[in-house]
């Protein structure tokens, strides 16, 4: 080979190194230092502590036999700049290699220094976009007001722009929601229409429908789960709000402007103005209507309280107490012009109006004032049939046929008009009171 050489002097000397290196990457071997801690480079120099250098232009061609790597980078160190590449021209730096920077982190890394915090992927096969540490499958992370993932399509198609999610179970969509609505917004969906939650440029929302002209539209049910709905009002103190008051099955309360108006109670009970409502409808104030239809009662009756000895008992006359003022007591006299009228109850037929106000009169037993009521009757006066005037009778809390109009009427003793019969003995019969 010397005497080869020596023809052409020492020029050729320099290419040695050269053609040797070719060699050796020809026929995958392995490049060894010429000496410690120094590697050739392509123009014959060696390089201490750097990695092979490709000054100009070049290509490596590797192709390697066997299923083995064609370039292996090892390291018995744990050091930043190990086992890594440098790429580096007049204007960019970047390095490819493990990522080790403060021993955190081991696994692959590219970056624009030696730390490769712009892609790492830890030993767990975790993705880190950004920075060094991924805390889950995908890591993105900015320290700017730019967006950290774009996803951005010239098209408005179908299934543009989109995110899918697949399990065993499931198979969710996320991005732009075009068809077959022709909706141009953000979609939630289980398919790529993206219908179950849905946002069109407007800023409206569809639940399990494309949006309309509404600010959010539901196909379904709404829940809303130890909350209140509010409503702000465009001037302050004028919002008003639906909620759920108390703990276990609670009260459903409407609210406006801090004041509560309506209240249903867990039991059923309503209440307007009354947070307590005992009755299935109370109403605290003025109620007007134009028409109020009664099905649970066919009388007006108002309570009083009831004095005296025996027994009382719905459908008996009754009439003013005079040694109780406010009060009344079972009628035991004929043609009394004392009679208020019928205690209320008799026959099944109950009160439909009553007549109260608390905390100013007295509670008692309901008298039916007008309308149409059951009532004791007594037949020995005479057979009692409909139409015939009924006044009081003699026997304790009873009503009798009047046989002198005349003087019940101009007594005030009259009780009210039969409406059914009795031809003897004792019974109750539907009056008309008046």
């Amino acid at each position: 080979m010397s005497r080869l050489l020596r023809p052409f002097g020492g020029r050729l000397a320099a290419f040695v190194p050269v053609v040797a290196l070719m060699l050796a990457l020809q026929c995958h071997g392995q490049i060894g230092p010429l000496s410690q801690n120094a590697i050739p480079a392509w123009d014959g120099s060696q390089l201490a502590n750097t990695p092979l250098l490709f000054s100009w232009p070049g290509q490596v061609s590797l192709t390697p036999g066997a299923a083995n790597a064609g370039i292996v980078l090892e390291s018995t160190a744990s050091a930043q700049y190990d086992q890594f590449l440098h790429f580096k021209d007049p204007g960019s730096n970047w390095f490819l290699g493990n990522k080790w920077t403060g021993g955190d982190v081991n696994g692959f890394g590219v970056g624009r220094d030696s730390a490769k915090n712009d892609l790492v992927i830890d030993g767990a096969g975790n993705v880190a976009l950004g920075f060094g540490s991924p805390t889950s499958a995908l890591h993105l992370w900015r320290d700017d007001a730019n967006a950290i993932l774009t996803i951005e399509s010239t098209q408005h198609a179908q299934y543009d722009q989109a995110i899918r999610f697949i399990d065993i179970a499931s198979n969710w969509f996320i991005g732009n929601s075009w068809a077959p609505d022709n909706i141009h917004g953000f979609g939630i969906g289980r398919t790529a229409e993206k219908r179950d939650l849905m946002i069109d440029d407007g800023g409206r929302i569809g639940i399990g429908m494309a949006p309309t002209s509404s600010r959010l539209s539901v196909d379904g049910d709404l829940m809303v789960k130890a909350g209140e709905l509010l409503f702000p009002g465009a001037a302050p103190g004028t919002s008003a709000s639906i909620g759920i008051a108390g703990s276990g099955a609670g009260d459903l309360h409407f609210d406006v402007a801090g004041s509560e108006y309506l209240r249903i109670t867990a039991s059923g009970n309503v209440g307007i103005g009354a947070v307590s409502p005992t009755a299935k409808l109370q109403v605290e104030g003025t109620t007007r209507t134009h028409v109020l239809q009664i099905t649970g009662g066919a009388d007006l009756a108002e309570p009083f309280p009831i004095s005296g000895v025996g027994s009382i008992e719905a459908g008996m006359v009754v009439a003013i107490n005079p040694e109780k003022p406010g009060e009344l007591e079972i009628s035991q006299k004929a043609y009394d012009p004392c009679v208020a009228g019928v205690l209320s109850g008799a026959g099944g037929v109950n009160p439909g109006i009553v007549l109260t106000q608390e905390n100013a009169m007295p509670h008692g037993q309901p008298v039916a004032l007008t309308g149409r009521v059951y009532c004791w009757c007594d037949a020995s006066n005479g057979p009692i049939k409909p139409g015939d005037t009924l006044t009081t009778s003699a026997l304790r809390g009873h009503a009798m046929k009047a046989d002198d109009v005349q003087r019940a009427q101009s007594t005030g003793a009259v009780v009210g008009k039969a409406m059914g019969s009795l031809s003897e003995g004792r019974g109750l019969v539907l009056v008309l009171i008046k």
